[in-house]
């Protein structure tokens, strides 16, 4: 666990919040079992480690998630004297950090941050090539939090050859620490909100109603609604907003809680009404595959990541899990990452040491996510990245998140579902920002420039 937070490099601000007695000694939720009581209110199916025991047409959405251990002070200093080439590793690691480029010779002044013997300060000045590469993972992988915490600031200016966005002032609270704990508004002070950007929520169904949500749901404008015909011959008749793979038919609605959660993490609106989704300016492509009782089928999910992916989905959100291994899943998220689209998956709320599948694919398509709370320790229930440092894992708030629910209602709500949708928002902003990137360069982007 990341019990000792003044050895995580996070952003500068993070260490005068570890301070605050607001963050250490108030509550963080409204619940006091957040987990249990969601089962007995909404009657929740989440993942368990007997999933695998459930038949596979019985698969369940996925409600929690983790990290771990941060690296420690020896290894940071290894990390430091054996890749100072990379801008990217002083960045994930050092990021209170001012980097010369006015002349062949980059000069590095860094802030090391606690524990060290000494000075809390150094100076490195060598030749090197000052563009930003993230062609390959050249950083420590932890088998806990894998990457590290993703950093929107990092990861959207590298995206367009930058460094790194000044940091602005943290002011959040119980409902919005998620935004900051990955440094969005940052992110949006650069104006880059998620504009032009399609997200797929594969899930429960969105409540496309929902004041907050209404104004960025993605339009399909090949289809004329109600005329009873395929207009755009994708082979769904009325296609309008989206798809309900449940019902078979045009209406996506969300008849129970998880999807319109998500989808406001995202892309909730910033009209000065309940929240702010990560990407606010995002267009979400609801796709229903999950009853009201959360429950779906394998294949319905198979058709859903296709249906996103031919429908011109720019970033898939997976918060759920298949249980094993599927052939037929991993094809279809080959098909979507190969179609365009990055695939953002949750690693599942089992606490074990590796994700499971759908995430375990992310050694060869998509980015996993695990979670953790409010004080950046990996959460219980959160599935580890394991042992396998191709994995492209990568943790986000998912602990006690504040979010839109069905019927113009907000809640709080767990999981490793909930971290899922702060990765795809900030995979939103880089779009934005850059259209060109390609799948692989996303996910390369945000392990690269991940806090480890």
């Amino acid at each position: 666990m990341l019990e000792n937070h003044n050895s995580m490099h996070l952003p500068s601000r993070f260490a005068h919040q570890f301070t605050t007695d607001y963050l250490t000694s108030s509550p963080v939720s409204l619940f006091t079992n957040p987990l249990e009581l969601k089962s007995s209110i909404h009657n929740f199916h989440r993942t368990s480690s007997n999933l695998y025991d459930v038949a596979i047409n019985s698969i369940h959405p996925n409600y929690d998630m983790g990290i771990d251990s941060p690296p420690s002070y020896e290894t940071i200093i290894n990390q430091l004297t054996d890749t100072w080439e990379n801008k990217i590793d002083f960045d994930s690691v050092f990021p209170n950090f001012n980097i010369n480029y006015s002349s062949t010779e980059v000069a590095i002044d860094i802030e090391i941050p606690v524990p060290i013997p000494n000075p809390t300060s150094s100076q490195l000045s060598t030749t090197s090539n000052p563009q930003p590469t993230y062609t390959t993972q050249s950083y420590n992988f932890s088998p806990v939090y894998g990457d590290g915490l993703i950093d929107a600031a990092n990861a959207v200016a590298t995206a367009i050859g930058l460094p790194r966005f000044s940091n602005v002032p943290d002011n959040s609270d119980i409902y919005t620490w998620g935004l900051d704990a990955i440094s969005v508004p940052e992110v949006w002070t650069q104006g880059y909100t998620g504009e032009d950007v399609v997200v797929a929520v594969i899930d429960s169904g969105v409540d496309f109603t929902h004041p907050d949500l209404d104004d960025n749901i993605w339009i399909n404008t090949g289809e004329i609604f109600g005329d009873g015909i395929d207009n755009d011959g994708n082979g769904y008749i009325d296609d309008l907003i989206g798809w309900d793979f449940v019902g078979n038919d045009y209406n996506p609605m969300d008849e129970e809680t998880h999807g319109t959660h998500v989808a406001g993490i995202i892309a909730a609106e910033a009209n000065d009404y309940g929240m702010v989704g990560v990407a606010y300016n995002a267009k979400i492509m609801p796709i229903r595959v999950f009853d009201a009782n959360g429950r779906g089928t394998q294949g319905d999910i198979i058709k859903g990541i296709i249906y996103a992916a031919d429908n011109g989905a720019d970033v898939i959100n997976l918060s759920l899990t298949t249980g094993g291994y599927s052939p037929e899943v991993e094809s279809a998220v080959k098909y979507a990452t190969e179609r365009g689209a990055i695939v953002v998956m949750a690693a599942g709320n089992d606490g074990g040491e590796k994700p499971v599948y759908p995430a375990a694919l992310a050694t060869d398509w998509g980015i996993a996510v695990g979670a953790i709370d409010i004080n950046y320790n990996v959460t219980d229930f959160s599935n580890r990245a394991g042992s396998d440092s191709s994995l492209y894992y990568v943790v986000a708030p998912g602990q006690d998140i504040y979010s839109t629910t069905p019927n113009d209602t907000y809640g709080f709500l767990s999981g490793t579902s909930m971290a899922t949708p702060y990765v795809s928002g900030v995979a939103a902003l880089m779009l934005s920002a850059n259209p060109d990137l390609t799948p692989a360069d996303i996910r390369q982007i945000i392990a690269a420039t991940a806090i480890g």
